[in-house]
């Protein structure tokens, strides 16, 4: 498993896995922001899209594909995301996720070692270390 960066043939792959959790076409960033795609054998199979939000790096998308979701590739997205994170010179970032999201509150909970510090607008926000 490889990362790269977002190119523009990826959109495909990138709005079904997100169309797949719910997410639709208007909360949709990875366009607008930097993305880093995770593949293996030339297909995506997951992706982080980061931006900076209150002068930390923020988390705006993790998703791994249906298929392959397994700790593997979230572990590596998490760790991109904080190597991408301490680039940008931070020693903390930012989550949100939405309260419907069971399964990535778990993974930032355990991979992060946090609980949300606020709750609010029907997500969690959390302040994790880099």
């Amino acid at each position: 498993m490889i990362f790269r960066s977002y190119t523009g043939s990826d959109d495909e792959a990138i709005k079904s896995m997100l169309n797949k959790e719910g997410i639709i076409e208007e909360d949709m960033a990875f366009g607008q922001y930097p993305t880093y795609i995770l593949e293996d054998k030339d297909e995506p199979i997951g992706f982080i899209t980061i931006k900076e939000e209150h002068g930390y790096p923020s988390l705006q998308h993790l998703c791994v594909r249906a298929d392959r979701r397994m700790p593997a590739p979230a572990r590596l997205l998490i760790k991109m995301f904080r190597y991408i994170g301490r680039l940008w010179g931070g020693k903390k970032g930012i989550i949100h996720i939405k309260h419907d999201s069971a399964r990535l509150k778990k993974l930032i909970e355990y991979y992060f070692k946090v609980k949300p510090y606020a709750t609010e607008n029907e997500r969690y926000w959390y302040f994790v270390n880099l």
